[in-house]
């Protein structure tokens, strides 16, 4: 299984879908890719149980993606991705046990690349599910599958994460960034940062805040860092 060859696939999209934040809206996502999405409780009765059928999650067939609106949202977005996953991939209509599983490891790493994980700091597997909307079990193997990742990365970045890197880079911020939303007040943009509001609205309103003390790398992960991104790797 090319898996390298699928991380090329996530990072294309990313840089022509202009996606520079974590957790992904997986509806408006597909809605730019011109694909038409039903919900199963729209459908009528016949459709609804073939689908049904095919899946209990979702199901698609050629630019059309029918999914089970009546499961948990997370576990929602990871059988769009997945779904998505089977389109980008062209797995075509019939899908062995490899297209699924390089489905599978589309939507895991699409929803949350290994290097976002890190730098949004998920200590655990809930972590990673508030963070990046998984369900428990999707969260529990990426969280898995990260700790692999961060063994072998703390030695030897590979290009593609370097060039995940590159893609998540702000300037602005000086870092990698894995979050952007807006201040409630003011509408400037915030990096990685669970407040609501930006410092000087926070100072002007005399807001409360919500930052917690942790570190921003490991030690060993940060001079790791320092050697491949100025040469030293």
């Amino acid at each position: 299984m090319d898996f390298q060859f699928i991380d090329d696939i996530i990072l294309d999209i990313y840089k022509a879908h202009n996606i520079f934040s974590f957790p992904l809206s997986c509806l408006e996502l597909l809605e730019t890719f011109e694909l038409s999405v039903y919900p199963y409780s729209k459908l009528d009765v016949k459709l609804r149980e073939y689908c049904l059928k095919m899946s209990n999650d979702a199901y698609c067939y050629k630019d059309k993606i029918f999914y089970n609106d009546e499961v948990n949202k997370y576990r929602i977005n990871f059988s769009l991705m997945h779904e998505l996953g089977h389109i980008v991939l062209n797995h075509g209509v019939i899908h062995t046990s490899q297209k699924e599983q390089e489905a599978n490891y589309f939507a895991s790493h699409f929803l949350a690349p290994r290097i976002a994980i890190h730098y949004s700091e998920c200590k655990n597997y809930t972590h990673v599910a508030h963070k990046f909307e998984l369900s428990y079990e999707a969260a529990q193997y990426a969280f898995d599958d990260y700790r692999r990742w961060h063994r072998q990365a703390t030695y030897k970045m590979s290009i593609i994460d370097k060039s995940m890197y590159s893609h998540f880079f702000n300037k602005e911020y000086g870092g990698f960034v894995h979050s952007i939303t807006n201040c409630h007040f003011c509408g400037d943009e915030l990096y990685n940062t669970p407040e609501p509001h930006c410092d000087r609205c926070t100072k002007m309103f005399k807001l409360p805040t919500f930052r917690t003390n942790t570190n921003k790398h490991e030690d060993i992960f940060y001079i790791s860092e320092s050697n491949w991104l100025y040469g030293g790797l």
